[in-house]
C-alpha cells in the first residue's frame, strides 16, 4: 500500500474525537415508535469511548450530554482537542420504510442523489451562508487526510457489518461512500461519519433503542479503529 503523508512522517494516532450527532433542540431523525437520533448517537459515542479508553487511547466526546452543538463547531472542536481521528455516530432516515444497512461516509463531493440527499438532511442545521461557498471549497481542496480517512472508513464499515451479521438477521452493507457533510469539513485528522442504521425502517428502530445492539454498534466500531490502526503499524514496517 502507498505511503500516506502521516505514515511517511510517522505521526501517531494518540487520541480520537468522538461526535454524537445532533443534540438539545436538535432531535435529529426520529422513528415510528419516537426513538430519537440523538438519543442513540449519543448512548454509542460514550461506549465507543469508553471501549477506546480501554485500548488505551485518549478519547473526546465533543458532547456528553443532550447538548446542541453547532456542526459548524464540531470539527472546530476535535481540532481544538488536537484530535488525531474523528468519528460521528448517526443513525439513518429515508422517506421509504423499506430501506436498511450500515454505511459509513468520507467528505467529497458526490454525484449520487442518495448521499446528496442524506447530505442535505444531516446539513440542515448548518447557519452558513451562500457567501461562504468560497471557504468550504477552499476546504475540500485541502483533504490531506483523503486517504486515511477512506481505510478508517472502510475498516469500521466492515467490522460494523460482519460483526453485526453474525448476530442480528437482515444486516446490510451499503458500504463506504463520500458526501459533502459539514459535520467533517475542516477536521484536520482522518475523519468519517458512521450511520449505524434506519430509525425510518422499524426492526433496526427497535435495534438501535436497544442497549444490546448500542453495546454491539460500540464494539465494532472500536474493533475498526483497531484494524486501521494495526494496518498502519503493518505499513510501517514493510520494506
Amino acid at each position: 500500500a502507498e505511503l500516506t503523508l502521516a505514515e511517511q512522517l510517522g505521526l501517531k494516532v494518540r487520541r480520537v474525537v468522538i461526535d454524537a450527532g445532533h443534540g438539545g433542540h436538535d432531535s435529529g431523525a426520529i422513528g415510528k415508535a419516537g426513538t430519537k437520533e440523538k438519543d442513540v448517537a449519543l448512548a454509542i459515542s460514550k461506549k465507543v469511548a469508553d471501549g477506546l479508553r480501554e485500548k488505551g487511547l485518549e478519547v473526546v466526546l465533543t458532547r456528553d450530554d443532550d447538548t446542541f452543538i453547532r456542526l459548524e463547531d464540531r470539527a472546530k472542536l476535535a481540532n481544538e482537542a488536537h484530535g488525531d481521528l474523528f468519528i460521528s455516530v448517526h443513525c439513518n432516515s429515508a422517506a421509504t420504510h423499506k430501506l436498511r444497512g450500515i454505511e459509513t461516509y468520507t467528505l467529497n463531493t458526490s454525484a449520487d442523489r442518495y448521499s446528496i440527499r442524506l447530505a442535505a438532511r444531516e446539513n440542515a442545521s448548518s447557519e452558513k451562508g451562500i457567501s461562504d461557498l468560497q471557504f468550504i471549497l477552499a476546504d475540500l481542496a485541502t483533504k490531506a487526510n483523503t486517504e486515511e480517512s477512506s481505510r478508517l472508513a472502510n475498516a469500521v464499515q466492515h467490522n460494523l457489518v460482519t460483526g453485526l451479521a453474525g448476530k442480528y438477521n437482515g444486516i446490510k452493507d451499503l458500504g463506504h461512500k463520500e458526501a459533502l457533510f459539514y459535520v467533517l469539513l475542516g477536521a484536520k485528522m482522518p475523519a468519517i461519519l458512521v450511520e449505524t442504521s434506519f430509525l425510518s425502517h422499524s426492526e433496526e428502530e427497535k435495534r438501535l433503542a436497544s442497549e444490546r445492539y448500542q453495546d454491539e454498534v460500540a464494539k465494532n466500531i472500536v474493533l475498526g479503529v483497531e484494524e486501521f490502526l494495526g494496518d498502519r503499524r503493518r505499513v510501517a514496517k514493510v520494506d
